[in-house]
C-alpha cells in the first residue's frame, strides 16, 4: 500500500500524486501549502476510525509507573511533562493535529494542523483515591480508558497520576489506534523517556510552524483528488514493482492468494459469554512475571515467549469456562496483531496486519497446551494470514469509497470473526526515566472491538513481562482470576510442574 501520510517536517520524495494535485489546481505553492496542512488519513488508519462503535472505543494506551524519590525537587509536575512535549511536536505530527471530514463519510478524511493547539490541553493531572495501591490505580486507569476521544480535537491524552503509595506516580497515555498501534506507543514513549536520569538524551527537536486551518472548498478539492488518484497511484506502484522484479512479486502474489484462502477458510468464531454488546465501562487488570519465567517456559518446545504468552491465556480461559454455567468452546480465536514497521520508524499511524489463531482451551497438561499453542502459531504463520489480511484491509481502504470502507470495518472487526485480540509488543532492555524519576514498570492497554468484550496486552520492559488485561465487567466480572491463572500456567512451565492437566474450577453461578 502507498504511503499518502508522510511526516510533513521530513525529506521524504514527493508522492506522485500530490505533483498531479498541484498540476491540477493549476498553482505551484499549493503542492506546498495543502502538502503541510491537508494529509489524507492512511487506509489502515481510516479503518479503525470506522471500527470505533458504541461501547468499543479504538484508542489505545499505555502506563507507566514512576519513583520519583531519585529527584531532588520532589514528585514530576506537569509543567516537566509539557515542557518536554512541545519540543518533539516537529517530529509528531498526529499529537498537534486533528481530522478534518468533509461531506460526513462521503468523501475521506484528512489531518489538519488544529486551530490554537496547546499541548497543554492534553496534559492533565489526575489522583487516586486513597490508599493509592494497585487496585486504586487500576480504578484510575478505567475511568480514563472509558471514555471516548473527542474527535473535534487531536486524538490523544496524557495523565499523571499522583497519590499512589510511597511516594510513586503514574503516567498514562491514551491515543487513538488511528494515530499510532502498541510498538508506535512504545516509540513515542521512548521520546519522552530518558536513558539516564539527566535530560540530556532527549531527541533533537524538529523545527515546525503551524498551518492555518484549510478552507472547506481546498480541503474538498484535496480530499476528493486523492480519492480518484490513490487507487490508480497504487495500482502503478504495484506493477512496477512486478517488472523490476517478476520473481519476487510472483512469490508475493501467491503467499498473498494463499493468506486470502486461510482466512476465508476459517469461517466465524465460536461463541463465548464475552462476545457481546459492549458498554463503555471498563475492568483493567495489571499484572506482570520475571522475564526469566517466560524464557524457562519455552525451553522444552523451542517456542517463542509470545508462544508462552498466548498458552497462559489458553489456560486461564478453561479455567474460566470452567467455573461459568454457558457456552464452553474447544477453543478460542484469538487476533494478534503483527507489526508491518519494518523501517518506518516512528511514523504516525497504524502499520500492523494480524494472525487468527485457534487457542485450545479444553483440559490437558500446561506443557501439552504451550505445544499445541506453538504448533498452532506456527501453522498460522505458515498460512501468510498476515499477508493477506494486510492485503485486503489495503485494498479495501484504497478502492472502495468511505461509506463501503466503513461498512466493511464494521463487518470484519467484530466478535462474528475473532473471540478476543491478544497483543505483545517489545519494550526497552535498560532502565528509563521520566525527568529524572525512575520509570519502574510499564503495561500495555489495548481496545476491545465490537462484541469482543477481553483483550489481553502483553510488553516486555526491562527485566519483566507486564500484562494489561481489558474486559467489558458485564461480560467478565472476575477479570482478576484469568490474570492470576496466566501468572499461575507461567510459574508452573518455568518450575517443571507441567505434567498434570490442570483440574477444572467449580462452576460458579453468576
Amino acid at each position: 500500500m502507498t504511503d499518502f501520510a508522510a511526516d510533513p517536517g521530513g525529506d521524504r520524495p514527493r508522492p506522485p500524486h500530490r505533483a498531479l494535485r498541484a498540476a491540477l489546481l493549476g498553482r505551484d505553492d499549493d503542492e506546498r501549502q495543502l502538502g503541510s496542512r491537508i494529509e489524507p488519513v492512511r487506509a489502515m488508519d481510516a479503518f479503525f476510525l470506522h471500527a470505533e462503535a458504541r461501547g468499543a472505543h479504538q484508542h489505545v494506551g499505555g502506563l507507566a509507573v514512576l519513583d520519583p524519590s531519585g529527584r531532588a525537587d520532589g514528585a514530576v509536575r506537569l509543567d516537566e511533562i509539557v515542557a518536554r512535549l512541545r519540543p518533539q511536536l516537529g517530529a509528531l505530527p498526529r499529537l498537534r493535529q486533528q481530522l478534518a471530514v468533509p461531506l460526513g463519510e462521503l468523501v475521506r478524511a484528512s489531518w489538519v494542523d488544529a486551530a490554537d493547539f496547546d499541548v497543554a490541553n492534553h496534559v492533565r493531572r489526575l489522583e487516586v483515591a486513597p490508599p493509592g495501591g494497585h487496585r486504586q490505580l487500576e480504578e484510575a486507569v478505567e475511568v480514563v480508558m472509558s471514555r471516548r476521544l473527542d474527535r473535534r480535537r487531536p486524538l490523544w491524552e496524557l495523565h499523571l497520576i499522583d497519590g499512589l503509595h510511597d511516594g510513586q506516580q503514574a503516567l498514562l497515555i491514551k491515543l487513538h489506534h488511528a494515530i499510532v498501534d502498541g510498538v508506535g506507543v512504545v516509540a513515542l514513549a521512548d521520546r519522552l523517556l530518558d536513558p539516564h536520569t539527566s535530560h540530556r538524551s532527549s531527541p533533537l527537536p524538529r523545527d515546525w510552524t503551524p498551518s492555518a486551518p484549510p478552507g472547506r472548498l481546498a480541503l474538498l478539492r484535496s480530499s476528493l483528488l486523492h480519492q480518484l488518484t490513490a487507487p490508480w497511484f497504487d495500482l502503478h506502484g504495484t506493477a512496477r514493482r512486478a517488472a523490476t522484479d517478476p520473481r519476487r512479486a510472483w512469490r508475493r502474489m501467491a503467499r498473498t492468494v494463499s493468506g486470502v484462502s486461510a482466512l476465508a477458510r476459517a469461517g466465524p468464531a465460536p461463541p463465548t459469554a464475552f462476545n457481546a454488546g459492549l458498554r463503555s465501562a471498563r475492568r483493567i487488570v495489571l499484572a506482570a512475571v520475571d522475564r526469566q519465567e517466560i524464557r524457562a517456559a519455552r525451553l522444552e518446545t523451542g517456542g517463542t515467549d509470545n508462544d508462552v504468552v498466548l498458552a497462559s491465556i489458553a489456560s486461564a480461559l478453561h479455567d474460566w469456562f470452567a467455573g461459568h454455567q454457558g457456552l464452553s468452546p474447544s477453543h478460542v480465536r484469538t487476533m494478534v496483531p503483527v507489526s508491518t514497521r519494518r523501517l518506518r520508524g516512528n511514523e504516525p499511524g497504524t502499520w500492523t496486519a494480524t494472525l487468527d489463531i485457534d487457542l485450545p482451551v479444553g483440559a490437558m497438561a500446561p506443557l501439552e497446551r504451550l505445544r499445541a499453542v506453538t504448533a498452532a502459531t506456527r501453522s498460522a504463520q505458515r498460512s501468510s494470514q498476515s499477508l493477506g489480511s494486510q492485503f485486503v484491509m489495503s485494498a479495501v481502504g484504497t478502492w472502495a469509497p468511505p461509506p463501503l470502507h466503513a461498512r466493511f470495518a464494521r463487518f470484519a472487526y467484530r466478535g462474528r470473526w475473532f473471540n478476543l485480540i491478544a497483543s505483545n509488543v517489545p519494550g526497552p532492555r535498560a532502565a528509563r526515566y521520566l525527568a529524572g524519576a525512575r520509570v519502574v514498570t510499564a503495561y500495555p492497554i489495548v481496545p476491545l472491538a465490537a462484541e469482543v468484550g477481553l483483550t489481553v496486552g502483553a510488553l516486555s520492559w526491562e527485566d519483566r513481562v507486564t500484562f494489561g488485561l481489558t474486559a467489558d465487567p458485564g461480560q467478565v466480572d472476575d477479570l482478576d482470576d484469568i490474570a492470576q491463572a496466566m501468572v499461575a500456567f507461567i510459574g508452573k512451565l518455568a518450575s517443571g510442574q507441567s505434567t498434570e492437566a490442570c483440574p477444572p474450577a467449580a462452576p460458579r453461578s453468576r
